[in-house]
């Protein structure tokens, strides 16, 4: 009786020894955002994996610099690298303080990296600076997506999903941008954005309105395979580059007007299911439409359209 005792009596001890184990195991995979943002602080190369971040995480908190004019920024002066991670609440990149309500960006100065992470609630990066290169690949952003006024040298945004509206209203691309392999469930709004070098959106899809009006390019646009399910809208755009739209498909309207197409635009086995509107455009030779697939629904309406021609000047 003894010894059967003794058994149990070791039995459950390792059981909970192994409870015990478990519990910590699960807590350690949590981490705190104000304890991200202290580390941060510390100016030393920053590097999260795997870990499930709870709480606001604010990067304006954890930038160094005066807050004095109406726009300032928050120096983030380390590298920050971010993988596999969960995000469980906002992560923002602007906020508004105080009692005059004073506007503050974050401004990364070095490389900062999403990894295979994932966003539950909204991702804010308006306005936000970054000096280094943006890598976003693998990531999934449940709620809304502001990247707004973003301004960035290098980005890489490739293989993510964003569930709810995503806005990239005014922001200015740098260097080489890729969207590549990308999915925007809903709204996708390009506005005023900058794109100063070659920028890829092969084989993007695009689910819901898709607006690129007064956008503007200086190099090749390559939507290549890109598909469209809702209304897509480029009013004003320029393209210095050649605006690619080869093996695209538009399930819903598609409109090109009052647009400055100087590079040229590659149509080839398009796929066009609805109305095509390509009116009032500069262009700098005419488009080739012969290779465009149609739809029993599809409208086309190509008119008023002006061939570019290159001003020569002789010395």
């Amino acid at each position: 009786m003894t010894r059967l005792l003794t058994l149990l009596s070791v039995i459950i001890s390792t059981h909970c020894m192994c409870s015990s184990c478990n519990r910590t195991e699960s807590n350690s995979s949590a981490t705190k955002a104000t304890e991200v943002v202290k580390s941060i602080k510390n100016n030393t190369t920053f590097t999260l994996s795997n870990k499930h971040i709870t709480g606001t995480l604010d990067f304006t908190l954890a930038g160094n610099g005066a807050i004095a004019l109406e726009l300032s920024p928050a120096y983030i002066n380390c590298e920050i690298i971010f993988v596999g991670c969960v995000f469980e609440d906002d992560v923002i990149a602007f906020a508004t303080i105080g009692e005059h309500k004073q506007n503050v960006y974050s401004s990364f100065q070095r490389n900062i990296t999403f990894r295979n992470c994932t966003f539950s609630k909204s991702l804010n990066m308006q306005q936000a600076e970054i000096n280094g290169h943006f890598s976003f690949d693998n990531c999934h952003v449940i709620g809304e997506a502001n990247f707004s006024g973003l301004s960035v040298n290098e980005a890489s945004i490739t293989e993510s999903a964003f569930d709810d509206n995503a806005y990239f209203i005014s922001a200015n691309f740098n260097r080489r941008t890729s969207f590549a392999k990308t999915t925007f469930t809903r709204d996708a709004i390009f506005q005023y954005a900058h794109f100063n070098n070659i920028s890829t959106f092969t084989d993007a899809h695009f689910g819901g309105y898709t607006d690129l009006s007064n956008a503007y390019s200086n190099a090749l646009f390559d939507l290549t395979n890109a598909r469209f399910g809702g209304r897509t809208t480029l009013l004003n755009a320029t393209f210095i580059g050649q605006l690619k739209m080869a093996k695209c498909l538009f399930s819903d309207n598609l409109s090109i007007t009052q647009c400055q197409l100087l590079g040229g635009i590659n149509f080839t086995n398009a796929h066009l299911s609805k109305i095509f509107e390509f009116s009032d455009n500069i262009v700098a030779s005419v488009p080739d439409f012969s290779t465009i697939s149609k739809g029993e629904q599809c409208h086309t309406e190509i008119e008023n359209n002006t061939t570019f021609q290159p001003i020569q000047i002789n010395l």
